[in-house]
């Protein structure tokens, strides 16, 4: 990188932290960078709750591996904006480092070829999140595998999001949650030193919000998704 490109990557990274700093004493603190030295995943990074959840930790610092199958300078997914490129350049510009890795994760080789970059990285061992929807069992069983390892495997759910590809009314975005929300659940989970006494439960991101002191952008640490969730009232 040349020396006027660290510039300009520094100087974005100063506006950032800036407006957000502004913007609420709770988020802030969020800025604080907890996660370096910490090397991460992000699996369907290139939008959505992947690059949502792959900003907010490159905003605690860390080394971030963004994979996905959009990729600048070809056609993406659906026709969606968004790539992993661009992704690992705005996590850098937050103050971690965006690591762009095209991955098709139901190609075996392709995931083994990932992982032996990884475990080549000089900064450390990986805190893996998948950013998929797996069911209860799943994460109890990849618990237990893991575990002897030192590994946790924690499922977070999050509520209904704002995503690139929905169209959604102003009423019905009122009430949806951002995709950072579930990244900074995320990273209050990475960087808990205790964080292996959850491996195996399943966390809703309002109870890790309560729990860890965080909240969405907006400030709320509840959207209205799940206020009509539990009274059994959404989509009525």
């Amino acid at each position: 990188m040349s020396r006027s490109s660290e510039s300009a990557v520094g100087r974005a990274r100063k506006r950032v932290r800036k407006d957000l700093a502004q913007s609420s004493p709770t988020v802030a603190a969020m800025t604080v960078p907890r996660l370096q030295g910490k090397v991460v995943l992000v699996t369907g990074a290139s939008r959505g709750g992947g690059k949502g959840i792959a900003l907010v930790l490159g905003e605690q610092g860390a080394t971030v591996y963004v994979t996905g199958r959009s990729v600048r300078g070809e056609p993406t997914t659906l026709g969606r904006p968004g790539t992993i490129d661009d992704t690992a350049e705005e996590l850098t510009a937050r103050g971690g480092t965006g690591i762009a890795v095209r991955c098709d994760h139901t190609d075996d080789a392709q995931v083994e070829t990932l992982f032996e970059q990884i475990r080549s990285d000089p900064h450390g061992h990986a805190f893996y999140e998948v950013v998929k929807n797996a069911t209860n069992k799943l994460t109890e069983q990849m618990a237990d595998d893991l575990r002897p390892h030192g590994i946790a495997c924690v499922a977070v759910s999050p509520g209904f999001m704002r995503l690139e590809r929905m169209d959604l009314t102003p009423k019905l975005a009122a009430k949806a949650e951002s995709p950072e929300f579930p990244g900074r659940a995320i990273a209050a989970l990475a960087a808990d030193p205790n964080v292996l006494e959850k491996s195996g439960g399943v966390y809703t991101t309002p109870a890790l919000a309560r729990e860890y002191g965080f909240t969405d952008v907006d400030g709320k640490q509840q959207s209205a998704f799940w206020d009509e969730h539990w009274a059994g009232t959404w989509g009525a």
